[in-house]
């Protein structure tokens, strides 16, 4: 999941554009082994967040509001 999730995010910085219907598929066949929906974004969060504190001063505000998007 997490090479899955980094290709989401890599694919999204370079067009700017979500997947949003295989993301969806993705959440819906993780949804099959119990998997919350909201659990299943949390993901990306924590990755996030992962980012953030490895980047440390270097994490700018663009950046924050490029993950919120």
């Amino acid at each position: 999941m997490l090479q899955t999730a980094f290709e989401y995010i890599l694919i999204f910085a370079d067009n700017a554009e979500i997947d949003r219907a295989g993301l969806a598929s993705w959440q819906s066949h993780h949804s099959e082994y119990g998997v919350e929906e909201d659990f299943f974004l949390v993901f990306f969060t924590l990755i996030r967040d992962c980012v953030q504190e490895n980047l440390g001063s270097e994490w700018t505000e663009t950046m924050a509001s490029q993950w919120e998007e």
